[in-house]
Parts: C-alpha cells; sequence; structure tokens
C-alpha cells in the first residue's frame, strides 16, 4: 500500500510526525511525496495510523491512498 502526500502548507510537522511513526518516505516529482510503512497492509490501517498522528484531516495536507504495489 503507497500513499501519496502533497503538502499545502509547510511540510516539516508532518514530515516529522509521520518518520517518527516509522512511515518510509520519499520525494516524488511535483512536490508530493510517497510513503509506506512496514505495518500498513490496507487503507483501514493507513488511516487508522494518519488518524492518530492528527493528519487524515489536516488542512494543510492532501493524502491519496494507492492501493496498488507499485510505486
Amino acid at each position: 500500500m503507497f500513499i501519496r502526500f502533497h503538502f499545502l502548507r509547510d511540510a516539516a510537522t508532518p514530515l516529522q510526525a509521520l518518520r517518527g511513526d516509522g512511515w518510509q518516505l520519499r520525494d516524488e516529482p511535483g512536490g508530493a511525496v510517497l510513503g509506506t510503512h512496514p505495518a500498513v497492509p490496507h487503507e483501514a490501517a493507513a488511516r487508522e495510523r494518519l488518524h492518530r498522528l492528527g493528519l487524515l484531516t489536516s488542512r494543510g495536507l492532501l493524502i491519496r491512498f494507492d492501493r496498488s504495489r507499485r510505486p
């Protein structure tokens, strides 16, 4: 499961929270960040973790869930 994060505001705080929670992140073209987490096998688990971090409903972040196995 991959998640694409698009930061609409300052990315430093959300990136720090994601990395601290164990997300593996890499930059993509256009300013997006692709994220995966070893303990996140599906969208429901991803939503739960992002909600716990306070990022799921953040106005400064656009999240796109990608169920494909390829980045």
